[in-house]
């Protein structure tokens, strides 16, 4: 292990300090920014719910605009039951609110060209049809099927054409008009607008008048010129508006505004003007930022460089002082690392050792059982055939020999069977057709039929299949894990299980026993060490609980390459 000099630490430490002096400030200065950020955010919040007042209020006023102007179209009817001067009276006294909200408003008139050629037939007086003339003055109206003719306005000339011209002559009326026919409420006019002297421009309304409602003959319309901007001075009136810049206006007309905007914060949204739908704007200007700017980016800027100044010079500062500290750690290190190699080298002989000792043990008991199995238990086959021979012939002659020979058949194939059981025990694990699982399933046969107790073997759809090496070894912890439940347990049902789990193999042996505490060192006798021995031979993992409901849980997790 390479140890590091003086220099080497310094210039260590050194590095740390530019480090964290670098870290710190970005991370202050993106502190700062994340501040800055969220209230920037916060003010977008407020500015936008401040917008969406002011919109609801000039679509109330919008509302309200069109309200009017279908409601005046009463005064329709009423012009036809009065004479003119008195209507006239009526509108200029009686109308002072509808005035206020429409501004200059009038009333057109369908007229079939039959209607005025029968007026003009007979000399009565009626309204002369005016069409414009291209010097802005307007001459009689040409043959048409029929006419708007305007018949009414108030204030007068206030719509910027005389009584008498025909509406639908002139541009985008005619258009309006089809639009106006199959709905019952106002359009705009789009071709053509109203501009006064300080440049604000008006929009043509139109608001369907029907002769017969039931059967929607348009008979005519009420018209009025819609101000956005007195829409919006009307909505503002009464609220405090400060450092925004409020637009309303149609988009068909008007190319999108952009102001020059530092701040960014914009509010756009839609508003329904008759058939159409209008933009309304508000965009907060500089003085609005200015007024709500907070010192807290500024704050976190400065203290985090002041804090990160001060940890970078502390450590460049300790750093010339870690010499002692260095060299102790150092020898330290040295000293452990050669402690850890001699007991490493001692553990590694001892592990060898008994698995070597263990190999021994595990040889020793495959020949005796291989002993057992091909000498002692062939002998005492045959000793079997011999007996029952013998009684065959006893039984011919004295019931009572054939009885005893009989029993001592059934002795001889207790022997042979303890003897198999002897063999199968020392060398038990057959890795063939059933491998292990045919091992734990007659070692649960066997427990239930030598000792009477209930011991059972469950395994999955695919049981896992260990390697030869690893099989001995599970089956010897099973063994052991059943020994201990009869011997020192007393348990009357053991369960063996044997599964496939994330990808390891899971041996569990669970009794009904007394059981034990894991954690107690007198408990822990020669068989308990074993299993956990094999369980670490074959890379495994040994766990010993106690159950809530009494005996013992055994589980092994084991590889299966």
């Amino acid at each position: 292990m390479a140890i590091p000099t003086q220099s080497g630490t310094t210039l260590l430490a050194r590095a740390v300090a530019l480090l964290i002096l670098i870290g710190g400030l970005g991370a202050t200065w993106i502190g700062s920014r994340i501040s800055g950020n969220r209230h920037h955010e916060e003010i977008r919040r407020i500015f936008t719910a401040e917008a969406t007042s002011m919109r609801n209020l000039v679509a109330r006023q919008v509302e309200t605009y069109q309200e009017v102007l279908q409601a005046i179209g009463l005064l329709h009817d009423l012009s036809a039951q009065i004479t003119e001067r008195d209507f006239e009276e009526f509108s200029s006294k009686g109308l002072a609110f509808q005035r206020n909200i429409l501004g200059a408003y009038g009333f057109a008139q369908r007229m079939p060209h039959a209607v005025r050629a029968e007026l003009e037939r007979t000399g009565q007086p009626a309204l002369t049809v005016l069409d414009p003339a291209g010097d802005g003055t307007f001459r009689p109206a040409a043959t048409r099927p029929e006419y708007f003719p305007l018949v009414h306005e108030q204030p007068a000339e206030a719509l910027g054409f005389p009584v008498g011209a025909d509406l639908a002559s002139l541009p985008g009326f005619a258009d309006a008009i089809v639009r106006l026919s199959s709905r019952d409420s106002p359009v705009l006019v789009h071709q053509i607008r109203l501009q006064q002297n300080d440049g604000s421009v008006g929009h043509f309304m139109l608001s369907p008048l029907y002769q017969d409602a039931g059967a929607r003959v348009l008979s005519g319309f009420t018209l009025a010129v819609l101000w956005p901007q007195q829409i919006l001075e009307r909505a503002l009136a009464d609220i405090a508006v400060k450092d925004v810049l409020v637009r309303f206006y149609d988009p068909a007309m008007h190319a999108d505004p952009d102001p020059h905007n530092p701040s960014g914060i914009a509010v756009t949204q839609t508003i329904p003007v008759a058939d159409a739908v209008w933009r309304f704007e508000a965009r907060a200007a500089d003085e609005y930022l200015r007024a709500r700017s907070t010192a807290l980016p500024g704050l976190i800027l400065g203290a985090g460089s002041a804090i990160t100044l001060l940890l970078a010079a502390t450590i460049a500062i300790l750093a010339g002082r870690t010499r002692r500290i260095e060299t102790a750690v150092s020898q330290r290190t040295r000293e452990l690392k050669e402690a850890n190699a001699r007991l490493s080298d001692a553990m590694h002989e001892r592990m060898r050792l008994e698995s070597e000792i263990l190999e021994i043990s595990e040889r020793e008991k495959q020949r005796v059982g291989q002993d057992l199995h091909d000498s002692l238990g062939q002998k005492l086959t045959g000793a079997v055939f011999l007996s029952r021979a013998l009684a065959a012939q006893v039984r011919e002659g004295d019931a009572g020999a054939g009885d005893q020979a009989a029993r001592i058949n059934e002795i001889l194939k207790e022997s042979v069977a303890q003897v198999r059981r002897m063999a199968r025990g020392l060398s038990p694990v057959d890795l063939g057709e059933d491998g292990l699982s045919g091992a734990l399933q007659r070692l649960a046969d066997e427990t239930s039929s030598v000792y009477g107790i209930t011991c059972v073997f469950h395994h999955g759809d695919d049981p896992p299949a260990p390697t030869s090496h690893h099989a001995h070894h599970l089956y010897a912890i099973a063994l052991e894990a059943v020994n201990n439940a009869i011997r020192h347990g007393q348990a009357k049902e053991i369960v063996l299980e044997c599964a496939g789990e994330n990808g390891r193999g899971r041996l569990t042996i669970e009794d009904d026993g007394n059981g034990f505490d894991p954690s107690s060192t007198q408990r822990g006798g020669m068989g308990l060490r074993i299993m956990k021995y094999r369980a670490t031979m074959i890379g495994g993992t040994f766990d010993l609980q106690r159950r809530p409901s009494g005996g013992m849980h055994i589980s092994c997790y084991y590889p299966l390459g």
